[in-house]
């Protein structure tokens, strides 16, 4: 077993380059909210939970980069370009927005607003280790010794910072010996699960194989798959779930062969005050090129959606720290975050 660690913090952040793996295990040194933005934005960082982190991080350093001036007011406006990087990960807009506030109590109390800040991310980043954690514990209740679970995209340490959400369950379930074997889809168009799930996996001596992603009703049908787990990028109010592209219909064909579908994410993933969710398109160079050598003529004629929302019919339970949500969701998310 070896843990992949992709956040390291001590003054500036190190993110491990997720677009290089698995070929090339190399660090992008970023040092304040722009290159922050800049490295999450460009996918340097990826995975709801750990751009979180990272985005603490990089409001932090803003902090401590311009506490000279002293005018928080200022500081704030700079973090907007955080805030924009990624706009359907909430966990980004929760991370920045904790920093945010803990450096106006600070400063309101008399105290170094930076030192707080950094205080925050460092606290937010201990509290998604924790969560990863114990998700892990309760999702590795739904696997048992034998299965074959299905996944979709990258929910492992990479996505997280440790352990994972989806993937940390079955590398839990893994680790308490149950003898299971991953279904990966990989994931067009950055395919994270060829690229990024099987490192892990790999690294964790789960056995695996890797699928495209059109295989997987046949696979569901033919190889025995007992469950499908993904993680989550934003989970609103009725249990409506964002995440990669493909998630969806996914969980479809999940429905289609009467099989669970588990989401496991973090209760800094749910957003109960909202229930439309804005989802990010990017460009149409990432479906027409991969690794910068191009696969198609279509130019600009590209539908890019990374992400789409699954319906809460559709999901049989959300996995989270605090437990574990069943239907009706719009009930049990409000109870399981009073």
């Amino acid at each position: 077993m070896e843990e992949v660690v992709p956040i390291l913090y001590d003054g500036e952040l190190s993110l491990l380059d997720q677009r290089r793996l698995p070929f090339k295990e190399e660090w992008v040194r970023v040092s304040g909210a722009q290159d922050t933005a800049q490295a999450i934005q460009q996918m340097v960082v990826r995975g709801a939970p750990a751009i979180g982190v990272a985005a603490a991080y990089g409001a932090a350093m803003e902090f401590r980069r311009a506490s000279a001036c002293g005018d928080l007011d200022d500081i704030e406006k700079r973090l907007a370009v955080l805030l924009g990087a990624r706009p359907t990960a909430y966990n980004l807009q929760y991370a920045v927005k904790r920093v945010l506030a803990a450096a106006r109590r600070a400063e309101a109390n008399g105290d170094d607003p930076a030192l707080a800040a950094e205080d925050e991310a460092r606290r937010i980043d201990l509290e998604n280790r924790k969560a990863a954690e114990r998700m892990g514990e309760l999702g590795a209740t739904l696997i048992s010794d034998g299965d074959s679970v299905m996944t979709i995209c990258n929910t492992g340490s990479l996505a997280i910072g440790y352990l994972g959400s989806a993937l940390g369950a079955i590398k839990a379930a893994w680790r308490h010996g149950k003898n299971i074997h991953v279904y990966a889809l990989e994931t067009r168009p950055w395919l994270q699960g060829a690229r990024l799930t099987v490192y892990e996996l790999q690294k964790e001596g789960i056995p695996f194989t890797l699928i495209v992603d059109s295989a997987s009703a046949i696979t569901i049908q033919r190889k025995g798959v007992r469950s499908v787990f993904v993680g989550a990028d934003r989970i609103v109010a009725d249990g409506r779930t964002a995440n990669k592209i493909g998630t969806y219909t996914l969980s479809i064909v999940a429905k289609a062969h009467g099989i669970p579908f588990y989401v496991v994410a973090p209760t800094s993933t749910i957003q109960l005050e909202k229930t439309d969710m804005a989802l990010e398109e990017r460009p149409p160079e990432e479906v027409t090129s991969i690794g910068g050598v191009k696969i198609s003529t279509a130019g600009d004629a590209v539908y890019n959606p990374v992400f789409d929302v699954t319906p809460p019919q559709n999901i049989t339970a959300i996995v989270t720290e605090r437990g574990i949500a069943r239907p009706p969701y719009q009930d049990s998310l409000k109870i399981m975050l009073s």
